[in-house]
């Protein structure tokens, strides 16, 4: 009987209706209650600072970092760094007090501000940080920083987003299609329906939202559809039933287009005008040239000159002035030859290496002379020109110049002292400016002389920004293939 009535009194004591258990729930009371009238009288005392007349200059009258050093002031709480904590994109602050109690403070809009719920600090739900969140063109991956929580966290991460399919009915080749019939199963079910008589095809919008439950803090959503926006939202429960769900979260997947998959130096298989396909390589992947690709190897070869195989040194000959006219259309005529191995379905332009990536029509002006045996050819012959050099230099960074012997769509003019002068078209693969390499050539007396150069052609084709990566990893062995 004793020991009965002993355990009875225990129990009275220590049970959930114990006597000590609701001592401890009246002692939080009070202090939640002393610890809101205390606030209250300090945000009072802050607002009424606020119509107070500014004489001081002190520009934090009125603001909440001053709201915050009266709490500090008031021993409430120690660093407001580490004691006040927002939830991003809201007006809610939750402060955690030097007595272990959390205080919900919300600013209204019309700048007043409130308190929320009080609640102690072993009874709170756990405290989402952070939220970051990166994309691919297949996955998302998202990672959540839980900054307070009681025992281990369950997490579970959902996304969402829009999606609208098309069905479009075939044809048997002989009545065709009449009617459509689809159903939707999955994550979102979608009953059996028939449109309408005569119509062939179906639009069907996909809301439900994809979710996973999981213990750690970072999740990867795979097998996403790319060039997609998703919206993220995580919410974290601990092991003692208290949640919290975080904010949306707005990522995309990258889209698999050229201008994110490509980058210098890597290997495409482009086919040409003629459905010839070209092994290329990535020249530029830029915002001032786009995405431009150079053929690996020359696709033919181009004659510029004379047009008679032959060196002609006659004074005043035909053939030196047609010489002279090809000289001064070289760039327009290898950017003409480029041209016809574009192909618009994956690209926008066509040029020949050597131009200038984003004016590939530019060029010098006409070289003027006061030497005498320049005197009949003056302002005749087009300049000295730099446009080689911005191909050229990044052929060498890339290791892709020295493929074949091929022209530059770029001039340079040499002058002798006062003995002669020489006019050549750039060119890779050996001197581009010596006699063997020149088109024209006049010197004292006066004389003249014309020759006959052939090269090969490397075209770089700029392509469409929407043109999509549809295969390969843009190695050597292994190009990326393109596709619409």
């Amino acid at each position: 009987m004793i020991l009965i009535l002993a355990g009875i009194t225990i129990s009275l004591l220590l049970g959930d209706t114990g006597l000590f258990n609701k001592a401890q729930q009246s002692e939080d009371e009070f202090k939640i209650g002393a610890l809101k009238d205390q606030i209250s009288t300090i945000i009072l005392d802050w607002e009424l600072g606020k119509k107070i007349p500014n004489t001081t200059g002190d520009e934090t009258i009125g603001t909440l970092d001053r709201l915050w050093d009266k709490f500090v002031d008031a021993d409430i709480i120690d660093n407001p760094d580490e004691d006040i904590y927002n939830y991003e994109g809201t007006d809610i602050y939750e402060v955690t007090s030097n007595e272990g109690y959390v205080v919900e403070i919300i600013v209204k809009e019309d700048g007043t501000v409130e308190i929320g719920d009080i609640e102690k600090g072993d009874n709170l739900p756990p405290r989402i940080g952070e939220i970051t969140s990166s994309g691919t063109s297949s996955s998302i991956h998202v990672e959540v920083n839980i900054t307070r929580s009681t025992g281990e966290v369950r997490i579970s991460y959902y996304y969402k987003s829009n999606v609208t399919v098309t069905i479009t009915a075939g044809s048997d080749g002989q009545s065709g299609a009449n009617q459509v019939r689809y159903s939707v199963s999955g994550a979102q079910t979608v009953s059996q329906t028939d449109t309408a008589a005569g119509t062939t095809t179906a639009t069907i919008t996909i809301t439900a939202e994809g979710t996973s439950t999981a213990t750690n803090l970072s999740y990867t959503y795979t097998g996403l559809t790319d060039g997609t926006t998703y919206y993220l939202r995580v919410i974290v429960t601990d092991r003692a039933g208290n949640i919290r769900t975080g904010t949306t979260v707005t990522q995309a997947t990258t889209s698999r287009t050229v201008k994110n998959i490509l980058e210098e130096g890597d290997y495409v298989y482009y086919y040409d005008k003629n459905n010839t396909r070209r092994v290329c390589i990535v020249l530029y992947n830029t915002s001032s040239y786009g995405v431009q690709i150079i053929t690996d190897d020359i696709v033919e070869s181009v004659k510029l000159g004379n047009g008679t195989g032959t060196t002609k040194a006659d004074y005043g000959t035909t053939e030196f002035n047609t010489a002279v006219n090809s000289y001064n259309n070289a760039i327009s005529t290898l950017n003409t030859r480029a041209e016809a191995y574009l192909n618009t379905t994956y690209a926008s332009d066509a040029r020949c290496v050597g131009s200038v990536p984003n004016n590939k029509n530019s060029q010098s002006g006409y070289l003027t002379s006061s030497y005498s045996y320049m005197s009949s050819y003056s302002g005749k012959l087009r300049n000295t020109d730099n446009n080689y050099s911005t191909d050229y230099n990044q052929m060498g960074t890339l290791g892709i110049r020295d493929n074949g012997t091929y022209w530059l769509a770029s001039r340079f003019v040499e002058q002798f002292q006062s003995s002669d002068t020489i006019f050549t078209i750039r060119w890779v693969g050996g001197e581009t400016s010596n006699n063997l390499g020149a088109i024209c050539h006049i010197w004292t007396g006066p004389n003249i002389a014309s020759r006959d150069q052939t090269r090969g052609l490397r075209p770089v084709f700029t392509l469409k920004s929407g043109i999509k990566v549809t295969g390969g990893n843009g190695t050597e062995s292994s190009p990326y293939t393109l596709g619409t």
